[in-house]
């Protein structure tokens, strides 16, 4: 095993003898407190000055400074360190009754014993931001390439082809982006070609106030106006870069402790929060958000072991924030939709948490010939549940007609009922005035032309119709127990001049495991508009046909019947569907009956997941019809270095260097290795939370090792973020060293004087050595003043083992 670097400082065994866990010297440990990981550190070990041989950890201001100590604390070490020079050891203990710490050098890690009481409140899974990355100047491209080809015997073949092409240039905490898009129809002999770009923005973060700025082409929503394109500048809260426990919202827990207490917060059954309290008064504010409802169990367990519980009812809405949150969002630009004027705008929102649980929002849009604000409020009733109303007046400019001045008003509920199973989900209704028009609405009043949403068809004669009067909605789920689960959705939305839509949805399931664990699915769709409609009956079964084992493969066979009550028309599909070669290969072969037997359609088409990219095929047969269709999708990297081929990439990804070590895989990602020239793409990651990026040992070669086998990266929201590991090229040898025909001791040190690396004996006499290159001298420390040497010899015709084994003699 490989310890520190600072040759100087090791002594021999007699440290070891002491009770110690390592030697005096530099490291380089994971720093964690408790489960929490805190960073990656370089920390050094030094000798007590009282002469017994007792090596302890030396924290410098600079580790002091990461560690989350509450503030109290925290004022506490500016003031003793204010003195200290940078190397100076703090005494921790000094300072915390009860602080310990404890070492695994075999997972690298120091671990901080420190009680809650004298940490940061805050509950996060969020990385420093001092640790924020925002990688290297980088162009990565994701293409999607994919088309068909069809023969039909009755008619002109077709074909289409589509190429997609989605890049983003990163240079420093800038992000740019275009999107490129060419597709290509042809029916008989007529061709026809397209070709689009859109979505080119660029954005950058603020982190002193947690923002992110975007200029460009892009769309705008709020919790108040419908979604908007635009060509302008944006700049708004971006809620990923706060802790968990400031997002959202969730009630606050109070009481009152008589001792020393442990509080347990659970969730439909689960732990969401665990701590400690002293004896008096407590306020539980960091509370990560879990779901939309669920009622907090409160359990408190006194220093006597007497145990008290309380509920505190929990229901939220997207509007709902915690006491003192807040978000915003304030954009210049213009409209961006096509055939209509380009009218500049402004648009502005905002939200805070107020007292009594309770969130006030609202919002204005501004421009030349269209004007609205809006106000609303959210409240959590606790046993009630959550409700939140909103009002917005709008006033449209009609030209030489004058103005319309209109409202629309909207009411929203959410609420658990745990002991009957039941979630309302959302339920919402909303009405608007007949003068009340969206920006969207207004500018095509403009121009004279209505696009009716429901049809996707423009008007030029625009009217009221089209234009929403009143909307509801609910979303109910039930639980049935053992019977299974039902759920209702439904939406009726009518519109000025006439119209209304319904859309309700009723759905069954239940899991059988007495019968091979099969799934059985009943739905029932009804939808009308404007006098059509269409009755919606819906059966589905699937059963597993193998054990799961994802090595072996997994096969499933299903069945789906589907009856249209309207034109009475019926379909039948059976399916053999699964996945091999480790789950990279996924596959579906099914067969589909329908009313008119001449339709009937036989479908095969199969996914691979390669390491540089994914493929798909398919092919469908029917009497009059076959066609076949492909896809690829992957990403381009361009980085200083050359190029990295990989799947299809996220926002955020991460580029792996490992120069020498070609074909090792990377535990992160199924299939993606190490390529030749030294380089992998991890073609996803959490922005703003640490990352592990790990190498699998097992897929090691035998001519290299690397010492630290995972590292940890927190990318901001776009980074290509680069780590490198350090690849040791060579052999691994145990290696039995002698001296004077005795094996050396216990803890004896062995170092690689080409590049100060270190090994120890084990007890007896053996060092393991890894990437041992040809003829490498070797020094052995064998006392304070006596050292001898051995080299190793394997020429260019060794046949190497995973780990080969040698006795030298040090001479």
């Amino acid at each position: 095993m490989f310890l520190g670097g600072d040759v100087a400082s090791l002594q021999d065994l007699s440290y070891l003898a002491g009770g110690n866990t390592v030697t005096p010297g530099i490291y380089y440990l994971d720093l964690s407190i408790g489960e929490r990981f805190v960073k990656n550190i370089q920390i050094k070990f030094a000798e007590d000055d009282d002469g017994n041989k007792k090596v302890s950890p030396c924290f410098t201001k600079s580790i002091v400074d990461i560690i989350p100590f509450n503030k109290v604390l925290k004022k506490e070490f500016e003031l003793e360190t204010q003195s200290l020079s940078p190397d100076a050891c703090i005494d921790i203990a000094q300072h915390i009754p009860g602080f310990d710490y404890s070492i695994d050098l075999a997972n690298l890690s120091l671990n901080l014993s420190i009680p809650q009481i004298y940490l940061d409140s805050v509950r996060s899974t969020l990385a420093k931001e001092a640790d924020w990355d925002d990688g290297i100047p980088a162009l990565i491209t994701n293409y999607n390439i994919n088309g068909s080809n069809s023969w039909n015997k009755h008619s002109d073949n077709y074909s289409y082809n589509y190429i997609g092409l989605s890049n983003r240039l990163n240079v420093g905490p800038w992000r740019f982006n275009g999107n490129v898009y060419w597709t290509q129809s042809r029916y008989g002999n007529k061709t026809t070609n397209d070709t689009r770009i859109s979505n080119v923005y660029a954005t950058r973060d603020f982190r002193e106030i947690k923002s992110r700025l975007t200029v460009g082409q892009n769309s705008i929503g709020s919790n108040l106006f419908d979604s908007l394109p635009y060509i302008g500048a944006t700049v708004t809260t971006a809620d990923e870069m706060l802790p968990d426990s400031e997002r959202g919202y969730s009630p606050p827990i109070k009481g009152v402790a008589n001792s020393r207490s442990k509080l347990v917060i659970r969730q439909n059954g689960l732990i969401v929060y665990q701590t400690f309290v002293d004896p008096g008064p407590y306020d539980i504010t960091d509370l990560n958000p879990v779901g939309s409802s669920g009622d907090y169990e409160v359990e408190l367990t006194a220093a006597d072991g007497s145990v008290s519980k309380y509920i505190i009812p929990y229901s939220t809405l997207p509007n709902l924030l915690k006491l003192g949150g807040y978000n915003y969002s304030a954009t210049l630009g213009q409209l961006d939709i096509r055939g209509l004027d380009q009218t500049r705008f402004v648009q502005l929102s905002g939200s805070m948490g107020l007292p009594l649980q309770t969130t006030l929002y609202g919002g204005a849009q501004i421009s030349a010939h269209y004007n609205a604000i809006g106000l609303g409020i959210a409240k959590d009733f606790g046993g009630f549940g959550a409700m939140s109303f909103d009002a917005v007046n709008s006033i449209t400019d009609l030209g030489d007609r004058g103005n319309d001045i209109g409202q629309s008003y909207r009411i929203l509920y959410a609420k658990s009922f745990n002991e009957t199973g039941t979630n309302l989900q959302l339920t919402g209704y909303r009405y608007s005035t007949s003068g009340y028009y969206t920006f969207n609405e207004a500018a095509f009043k403009k121009r004279n032309k209505f696009f009716d949403p429901l049809t996707g068809e423009y008007s030029n004669n625009y009217s009221l119709a089209g234009r929403m009067k009143s909307s509801y909605q609910w979303s109910i789920a039930q639980s049935l127990g053992q019977l299974g689960q039902v759920a209702l959705w439904g939406n009726v939305t009518s519109y000025w001049g006439g119209g209304t839509a319904k859309n309700l949805q009723v759905s069954w399931n239940k899991t059988l495991e007495k019968l091979n664990n099969l799934l059985v699915s009943i739905s029932y769709n009804k939808y009308t508009y404007d006098g059509s409609a269409n009755d919606l009956f819906y059966f589905y079964l699937t059963m597993p046909l193998s054990t799961g084992d994802s090595r072996r493969g997994t096969m499933y066979a299903s069945n789906s019947f589907l009856y249209n009550k309207t034109d009475k028309s019926y379909s039948n599909s059976t399916s053999l569907y699964g996945s091999a070669l480790d789950d990279d290969l996924n596959y579906n072969i099914y067969q589909t009956v329908n009313k008119d037997s001449r339709s009937n359609v036989t479908n095969l088409s199969a996914n691979y997941k390669a390491d540089m990219m994914q493929v798909n095929a398919g092919l469908s047969y029917s009497e009059p019809t076959t066609q076949i269709n492909y896809g690829i999708t992957g990403s381009a990297l361009l980085h200083y270095n050359g190029f990295v081929f990989g799947r299809e990439a996220s926002d955020t990804a991460i580029l792996v260097e490992a120069k020498g070590a070609e074909g090792a895989k990377i535990n992160q990602v199924d299939k993606v290795t190490i390529n030749k020239d030294g380089y992998a793409l991890i073609p996803y990651s959490t922005p703003y939370h640490y990352n592990d990026v790990e190498l699998d040992p097992v897929s090691f070669g035998n001519d290299f090792d690397i010492d630290t086998k995972i590292l940890k990266v927190a990318p901001t929201r776009g980074a290509i973020t680069k780590v490198v590991f350090d690849v040791r090229s060579g052999y691994n040898f145990l290696v039995l060293v002698k001296h004077n025909n005795k094996p050396i001791l216990f803890g004896t040190m062995v170092t690689n004087t080409l590049d100060n690396s270190i090994a120890v004996a084990d007890d007896d006499g053996t060092v393991y050595l890894s990437g041992v290159k040809d003829n490498t001298k070797y020094t052995v420390k064998l006392g304070e003043n006596n050292i001898c040497s051995f080299t190793i010899n394997y020429g260019a015709d060794f046949k190497a083992d995973v780990v080969n084994k040698l006795d030298v003699d040090c001479l």
